[in-house]
């Protein structure tokens, strides 16, 4: 069940990445015809995904441990459980792998084609 969530949460992540990237080209264009390089315009983008993973990584991980403590107390009595790093420690590598390389992928598309506007 929780594999299945993830993989339908890294799917929504995807999808809003590539939406939000396909509707910056204006902002590109505009940056480029300023003097912005493309490298530039990609460093951007990179400090903007991992402001907003960071962001992200620390409400997730809040929001897992409300839910979760009393889940561990149901179950073993104790919220010792649910301070086991393993599981925060995948979905935060692998959160951030997809970002990244989301927005690796479509912010390249994105820059190059306003960069040749």
């Amino acid at each position: 069940m929780v594999v299945l969530i993830s993989v339908f949460m890294a799917i929504a992540l995807t999808n809003n990445l590539v939406a939000a990237l396909g509707r910056r080209p204006e902002e590109f264009t505009t940056m480029s015809l300023i003097g912005s390089t493309s490298w530039q315009s990609r460093g951007m983008l990179l400090r903007e995904i991992v402001a907003a993973t960071l962001v992200s990584v620390i409400a997730a991980g809040i929001g897992a441990l409300v839910c979760v403590i009393p889940f561990a107390i149901v179950k073993t009595g104790s919220p010792a459980a649910a301070f086991a790093a393993g599981p925060y420690l995948l979905s935060i590598v692998l959160g951030a792998v997809i970002a990244l390389g989301v927005t690796t992928v479509a912010g390249n598309r994105v820059v190059r084609t306003a960069a040749v506007h």
